[in-house]
């Protein structure tokens, strides 16, 4: 018994903590802009990546509401390398030498996407990357192999090729929507 009032001080300590960061604006508690701290994490200058054996890019469909009232729709995507962007992701791929690397674009569960009808190539010069084509997996995504020799295809340069993704919402079946997000295939790295 001695405890529960231990616990009720403890609790109640936690919701005024809580509330103090926040006001009420007629129907719902909203943060008051004068108690967030700003972050004070210094950010490093470049990224640097962990090469993974397979990079896996994750999409869901957003909708956002114009001033007009128009609702449009995007994707939003993140990677494995820890990148995420909404319509505009560019995926960092760093192909080991003498074994084929992949990139697997996958539907969140429940992410709002009904069916992705076509990933594909849609630069202008002759695909590198996308050189083998995607494969569709149906319900483990979408597939593409890198060449196993991509780095003597691109040589001393970043390749960076376009792409495009066509997706159907799960909430309009009457719209199809395009998004081109980009892939990039730095240079091999000295002593890899």
């Amino acid at each position: 018994m001695k405890k529960t009032p231990s616990l009720l001080m403890f609790l109640s300590i936690m919701l005024i903590s809580l509330t103090q960061g926040c006001k009420y604006d007629g129907n719902k508690v909203v943060a008051n802009p004068s108690t967030i701290i700003e972050d004070t994490v210094k950010k490093p200058k470049e990224k640097i990546y962990e090469p993974k054996e397979k990079v896996e890019i994750y999409l869901t469909s957003i909708k956002k509401k114009g001033g007009d009232g128009e609702i449009s729709y995007h994707l939003a995507m993140f990677d494995a390398n820890g990148d995420y962007a909404v319509d505009s992701l560019i995926t960092m791929v760093f192909p080991k030498k003498g074994k084929p690397e992949h990139i697997k674009w996958k539907k969140i569960h429940d992410g709002g996407i009904r069916e992705i009808k076509e990933i594909k190539y849609v630069g202008t010069d002759e695909p590198i990357i996308f050189r083998k084509g995607m494969i569709n997996k149906v319900d483990d995504g979408w597939d593409l192999e890198i060449p196993v020799n991509i780095h003597e295809l691109i040589g001393d340069t970043t390749r960076t090729e376009k792409y495009i993704i066509i997706y159907v919402p799960e909430d309009n079946v009457e719209i199809t929507v395009e998004i081109d997000p980009y892939l990039r295939v730095p240079p091999k790295s000295p002593g890899s």
